[in-house]
């Protein structure tokens, strides 16, 4: 499987964030191209002398492209998964790359009988357009993974080509220099089309990075919070996974700036956002700046004595910092911190896991600060 994603996908593909390969997958995912070359290979196939005398070659050909093209519209739902998820393309991406070339090359081999077995100038230029219109739409089809277009185009126009040096009308044979024209035209296209989707994507990428990100701390905003804990809460509701929420809230935050200045009280801010990752270790968790200097994880799949332990951690981390804070009971900057978890049932508002970490933080205000709540 690894091979065989070499073999479809670019090295500067590969070296694309897997969302970005991901959401180029997706761009494969269209049925538009199936239908145009089920009409385009119908109005050959039914002049086709081929069929109605039941050649065995023609027959077997045509029932694999028809097979091979549902397939592909079948495939269209699998295109489209993960993405979101920013999952692996690779094996989706092999699996679309070879029911792709080998539809294409059906069609090329059936543009090769026509050419080689009938003696129909019509029925020539037909398949011929037809099979030029197939490679055309694959350039404008499938920018995205340009080495799964070149091979595409060249299972499809090389038994075209086989098929004018057969021909019996030697006015066809003149296209042997048409084709190999035709098919360094549109891989050009498909380059240069692959080039600019990929720049179009990454600056989309970058664009929903900024907007989901805390301009001072770096990291993810509010915005982000409130994205990742929807799409936290669906997810453990239809899997019953717990789902665990820390809010934090540096104490006396105020009185800190009022006494060191604004400049040192971001600088606080930006040193609690690094002590985060004490708890925020795993591919699914989400720290991020909740506001001011209000910070939250959130903690897919952890229960509450887990995620308590985990809060616990962080405030012991922010207070060994060691921050002077004349005007906080510990003499240092530390943290108030409020834990909830939940196992969401259908119907459950998201609203509810915030509400519960919050209480929990106001709690640990009350109870005196610097201090863990649930």
């Amino acid at each position: 499987m690894t091979l065989l994603g070499r073999a479809v996908e670019s090295r500067s593909s590969r070296a694309l964030p897997l969302l970005i390969r991901s959401h180029l997958l997706q761009t494969l995912s269209g049925p538009l191209t199936p239908i145009v070359v089920v009409l385009l290979m119908a109005v050959v196939l039914l002049r086709s002398e081929l069929v109605r005398q039941a050649s065995r070659i023609a027959i077997a050909v045509t029932a694999a492209a028809t097979v091979l093209l549902l397939l592909r519209c079948l495939m269209i739902p699998l295109l489209r998964h993960g993405a979101e998820e920013a999952a692996d393309p690779s094996p989706r991406m092999v699996l679309f790359g070879l029911a792709a070339v080998a539809s294409s090359a059906c069609w090329g081999i059936i543009c090769l009988c026509i050419l080689a077995l009938e003696h129909d100038p019509v029925l020539y230029a037909l398949s011929l357009v037809a099979t030029c219109g197939i490679a055309g739409a694959v350039a404008a089809r499938n920018p995205a993974f340009p080495r799964i277009a070149l091979l595409q185009m060249l299972a499809n126009l090389l038994p075209a080509l086989v098929g004018c040096v057969l021909a019996d009308d030697t006015g066809y044979r003149a296209l042997m220099l048409i084709i190999p024209l035709l098919f360094v035209g549109l891989s050009v296209v498909v380059v240069e089309r692959h080039r600019q989707l990929v720049g179009l994507m990454l600056a989309q990428n970058e664009m929903k990075r900024l907007a989901h990100t805390d301009s001072l701390t770096g990291l993810p905003n509010r915005r982000r919070l409130d994205e990742a804990q929807t799409e936290e809460w669906r997810r453990a509701a239809r899997t019953g996974a717990p789902l665990s929420l820390l809010l934090l809230d540096a104490d006396r935050f105020k009185s800190y700036n009022d006494l060191y200045g604004h400049r040192k009280g971001d600088q606080v801010l930006i040193a609690i956002a690094g002590v985060l990752p004490v708890a925020a270790q795993r591919a699914g968790d989400l720290s991020a700046r909740q506001g001011g200097e209000e910070f939250a994880v959130l903690l897919p799949g952890v229960e509450q004595p887990a995620a308590v332990a985990m809060a616990e951690r962080l405030r012991a981390a922010v207070q060994a910092l060691a921050i002077p804070h004349a005007g906080n009971e510990a003499g240092v900057v530390t943290v108030s911190i409020g834990v909830a978890c939940r196992r969401p049932a259908a119907g459950q508002p998201v609203t509810e896991l915030f509400e519960t970490a919050d209480r929990a933080l106001y709690r640990a205000k009350d109870a005196g600060r610097n201090r863990v709540e649930e």
